[in-house]
């Protein structure tokens, strides 16, 4: 029993705890016999009738009784006084009907607060309640003769110091999956089909259990002054807010409960600040029998909280914190849809939408600055927290749609749509500037995003729309089947992607692939014996999917590996990467390998490739009768080195074929085989006849021109030149240069190396001519004097010691230049 428990208690002995005041034209009557308190009287206003009370508590194990005429559709009642409402008793309606309860101080439900009405049940800390006719029924009723209204009532308003709306109980007994709960008759519950509002201050769920079989239930915290909007629904009615409004806080705590199931599941709608589900305490649809797809809002949960939704833990037993829509029968589910600041699912806990039967299941659809899925349940590192859209049986899982800022999967974290049936797993389609995914949970689950098949369903696609992608210590991004099913397409569109590093021996990966359930396991009969259990193929038929990647800048490093695989007999996938700068690094690859099946394919553009420290790119098979993939590779430079090869071979069958078209290749050539070198080859185990094809196609590669060294002793230039004839004394011809010899061009160049430009010149003839007219139009030359002499006038001048000849120099012998 909590703090509010002693007030019941002591409530419970009073005599009566509803007291009416005097502010209607017909008061309230109440009368009380035993533990049953009727009330009858108020004013009746057509369909409506008005009751006011300074204080409406019910005590523990009491019950108060509203005694309206038949024809009554809507018993509205207020609390004038400036104590919140004490509730730990039954209220009940002498006919259906529906009724609304507002006090702005606030209502508290105890443990045993029940309700047995005909109709839907509306408790708020609003001021007011507005009706369609514009009259207002307020909490501060005027002196003069309030006007009361025949019309529906239409509207809440607030003052902004609303008070606050607590239930609490005992907490759910949910347990198994799908969900089961057996005791129906704890808090506060209405018939099938209607609604069951709380609207005020804070709410709070404290063990509290709300439930609306085929209805709605509708939770509002309101911070603010306003209006918001009573509209007639399918459930009786449902509440609409108007934009701006400021919201408080919700919180569900210590297994509290929202269910809403039934024939058709009903609708739930949160509307909050921050809004905290913790210790196990959930929003529970479940769809047990028709389509509701009919009814405009049958089988949603929506949710939104203007700065965060906190789902984290789970309970002893593994129910976990969270939404959970669930189809059992024929019927669809419909969507779960978040709209938040910030999305946290944490320690455990869940959001999901399952189908265990032939009905579809329901989409997820979040909107938020940032989305986290992060962590494990302390307790029990198996239960990991999640964000999944499951087919469990013959129906088809929902897609999931994310658009953020942000979404970090971290600590075992998991994000899919997965089918362990025949029904398809959905699309997960994810657009935001970050994505981390990260690490994994002690138990061995590494944290995803994936869509995978584990029966014969087919796997849907993954489609990521992002600025930067990060998949690092184990993280794993993939379209898998573990079955005969084909696995799905992964299309990631970015900026920068990261993909580094590991967790244990899990290596950091982005993949499409039809893996064998167990393989990696030593025990292989082990391995067999949970295929078994599971309905899994020994060996999968199914292909492999694609990969597409779109990115400035893809950096694979630390054993990390983009990849497309069957380890079944079926068909290789094609990985297709379009990207500016691809760096591949300390033994991470990009591959495309198969067991038996054809080989995979590897198609990749980009402005420069480097492989370093023994990393690969491989489309290999290593079983007995598949044969190597294809590898083609378009880009300006390629560089290897460190042992890091390209290559397509095969064991048991013929290898594939590579076709490199680049300006530039650094590093590497095609040799027959694999050497410790960096390599580009296509070979067989089964012989050269098996061999596939290498074609290699740069402007600076020419397998027959070999580097040369120049020799180390000095040729003397004097003695290779044929002197034809004598020097002339005074000439002279000088070249000035750094001296030495000319650098090996196998090594780096120094820091003073000069770059010399070899390209041809195409404006070679213009140019002499240019500079042949420049040198006859030069001035004369001026020489330096040497002496001075007199002319016939007897004027001084100055002279150099050789005059000019007029006459050119004439050669007395043939040279042997050609021209």
């Amino acid at each position: 029993m909590h703090s509010i428990s002693y007030c019941f208690f002591a409530i419970s002995s009073a005599s009566a705890q509803i007291t009416p005041d005097t502010s209607l034209p017909i008061r309230s009557a109440v009368f009380q016999a035993g533990n049953v308190t009727t009330i009858s009287g108020g004013t009746k206003a057509g369909v409506n009738l008005f009751h006011s009370f300074e204080e409406f508590n019910i005590p523990t194990s009491t019950e108060a009784v509203f005694n309206n005429p038949a024809d009554i559709q809507n018993i509205i009642t207020r609390v004038t006084g400036s104590k919140p409402s004490q509730i730990d008793g039954l209220i009940a309606t002498a006919s259906k009907t529906n009724l609304f309860l507002i006090n702005p101080s606030g209502i508290v439900f105890g443990d045993n607060a029940r309700l047995d009405i005909g109709g839907s049940f509306l408790a708020s800390s609003a001021l007011n309640i507005k009706f369609a006719d514009g009259v207002i029924y307020s909490v501060r009723p005027s002196q003069n003769a309030e006007l009361l209204s025949v019309t529906a009532p239409i509207g809440l308003g607030f003052g902004g110091n609303n008070g606050t709306i607590s239930v609490q109980g005992r907490g759910h007994d949910l347990s198994g999956t799908p969900f089961n709960r057996k005791n129906y008759t704890s808090g506060l519950k209405v018939e099938p089909g209607q609604t069951l509002a709380l609207v005020g201050g804070k709410i709070n769920l404290d063990g509290g259990i709300l439930t609306a079989p085929q209805g709605s239930v509708e939770l509002g915290s309101i911070n603010d002054q306003g209006y918001l909007s009573i509209n007639p629904s399918t459930f009786g009615f449902g509440l609409s807010y108007p934009e701006n409004l400021k919201f408080d806080n919700i919180e569900l705590s210590n297994k509290s409960l929202i269910d809403v199931n039934g024939t058709y599941s009903g609708f739930v709608q949160l509307y909050g600040r921050h809004v905290n589900f913790k210790d196990g305490s959930l929003v529970w649809l479940q769809n047990r029998g028709v389509d509701s797809l009919s009814l405009p809002k049958a089988g949603y949960i929506n949710v939104f909280a203007s700065d965060s939704l906190q789902l984290t833990g789970t309970t002893l037993n593994r129910i976990p914190s969270g939404l959970v829509n669930e189809t059992i029968a024929s019927g669809a589910s419909r969507d779960i849809n978040v709209t938040t600041q910030q999305l946290n699912i944490r320690n455990g806990a869940i959001l999901a939408a399952n189908t265990y039967s032939s009905g579809a299941g329901g989409n997820i659809n979040i909107t938020a600055q940032s989305i986290n899925v992060l962590e494990y349940f302390p307790n029990d590192t198996r239960a990991i927290s999640t964000l999944s859209a499951l087919a469990h049986s013959q129906g088809n899982a929902g897609n999931l749609n994310l658009f953020a800022q942000s979404v970090s999967v971290t600590g075992g974290g998991f994000v899919g749509s997965v089918t362990t049936n025949s029904g398809a797993s959905g699309n997960v389609n994810i657009k935001a500037e970050n994505i981390l995914v990260s690490g994994s949970a002690p138990a061995g689950d590494t944290s995803s995003i994936i869509s995978s098949s584990w029966r014969n369903g087919n796997p849907g696609k993954v489609n990521i729309d992002t600025t930067r992608l990060k998949v690092s210590s184990g993280g794993l991004i993939s379209s898998s089947s573990f079955s005969n099913s084909s696995a799905g397409n992964v299309t990631i569109n970015a900026d920068t992607i990261e993909v580094e590093g590991k967790s244990g021996s899990t290596t950091s990966q982005i993949r499409s692939a039809v893996r064998i359930f167990g393989a990696e396991l030593k025990n292989t009969n082990q391995a067999a014996n949970i295929r078994q259990q599971l309905q899994l193929p020994d060996i999968p038929q199914g292909n492999a999917g694609d990969v597409n990647i779109n990115a400035r800048n893809l950096f694979i490093n630390n054993e990390a590996r983009i990849s497309v695989q069957n380890q079944g007999i079926g068909k290789g996938g094609t990985l297709k990467l379009n990207v500016g700068s691809l760096v591949i690094n300390n033994k991470s690859s990009i591959t495309a390998n198969t067991t038996s099946g054809i080989g995979g394919e590897i198609y990749i553009k980009a402005e420069d490739i480097r492989l370093r420290n023994n990393s690969n790119i491989t489309a290999t098979s290593q079983g007995l009768t598949g044969s190597g993939g294809n590898i083609n590779i378009n880009t300006q430079t390629l560089l290897a080195s460190e042992n890091s090869d390209i290559f397509a071979n095969a064991e048991a069958s013929f290898a594939g074929r590579i076709t490199i078209n680049a300006t530039g290749i650094f590093g590497t050539e095609f040799r027959s085989q694999l050497t410790p070198q960096s390599d580009v080859t296509a070979s067989s185990e089964q012989g050269s006849s098996f061999n596939g094809v290498v074609s290699i196609n740069s402007l600076n590669h020419n397998p027959n021109v070999t580097v040369i060294k120049l020799p180390s002793t000095i040729i003397q230039a004097a003695n290779q030149i044929n002197i034809g004839c004598p020097a002339s004394a005074g000439d002279k011809f000088i070249v000035v240069g750094r001296g030495g010899l000319p650098e090996n061009p196998t090594d780096a160049l120094r820091g003073e190396t000069i770059w010399s430009d070899l390209r041809p010149q195409r404006e070679e003839t213009k140019t002499r001519i240019s500079m042949t007219r420049s040198m006859q139009n030069a001035p004369p030359t001026i020489v330096e004097a040497t002496g001075w002499v007199k002319d016939a006038s007897g004027k001084v001048e100055l002279v150099a010691r050789f005059p000019r000849q007029e006459n050119p120099v004439t050669f007395n012998c043939l040279s042997n230049i050609n021209y």
